[in-house]
């Protein structure tokens, strides 16, 4: 996997906002992906929505869309 891109937004934002993600390789089978994202403000509601595209074996692909996102609650 390469180019590995993290695009979230606070539910009901109309943007999407790219973030980077760093992998880490743990041995010959497993790889992992992390992105920081800054800190939302206190105020926020609703949940976050994301959805990361990358390569794969020269391949683009996506997990979620910007049209059906991956939603996490805020805590």
């Amino acid at each position: 996997m390469t180019n590995i891109t993290c695009h979230y937004r606070l539910a009901g934002s109309s943007t999407f906002i790219a973030q980077a993600m760093t992998t880490t390789v743990l041995d010959r089978k497993t790889l992992t992906a992390r992105a920081v994202l800054p800190a939302f403000p206190a105020e926020a509601k609703g949940p976050v929505e994301y959805y990361l595209d990358f390569k794969f074996s020269g391949v683009y692909n996506q997990q979620g869309s910007p049209t059906d996102p991956i939603s996490v609650p805020l805590r």
